[in-house]
């Protein structure tokens, strides 16, 4: 995952020196606080809980969970945001959902013995 935000970093920043403007950011301190915190704590806090998951299900288990990121997205702008969900997406979010249960061999094991 560092090597990822290393390499987009490496390849934007760049860029942005040439589009770009300025580097100017007028922030405020209280803004500059909740920006280290969100940095580093929320990250941590991800971090931590995404090497538990790997001890716990295994590495399979957890690159197959971040698919379900986007459905969560679209769900909770559902409820929380009042935002519409389209046929096409209502469609996204089941094929993304039966793909994770037809790739956990525990579930296919079991439907197969039935």
């Amino acid at each position: 995952m560092r090597n990822v935000l290393l390499i987009a970093s490496a390849m934007l920043i760049p860029m942005s020196l040439v589009f770009e403007q300025s580097f100017e950011l007028d922030l405020e301190r209280s803004q500059t606080i909740y920006l280290v915190i969100l940095g580093i704590f929320h990250a941590g806090v991800v971090y931590a809980l995404f090497n538990r998951l790997i001890r716990q299900e295994g590495a399979l288990f957890t690159s197959f969970s971040n698919y379900i990121v986007p459905v969560i997205g679209m769900i909770l702008g559902f409820f929380f945001l009042h935002e519409a969900l389209s046929i096409q997406q209502l469609i996204g979010m089941g094929v993304i959902m039966m793909s994770l249960v037809l790739s956990d061999e525990k579930i296919i094991s079991m439907l197969i013995r039935k």
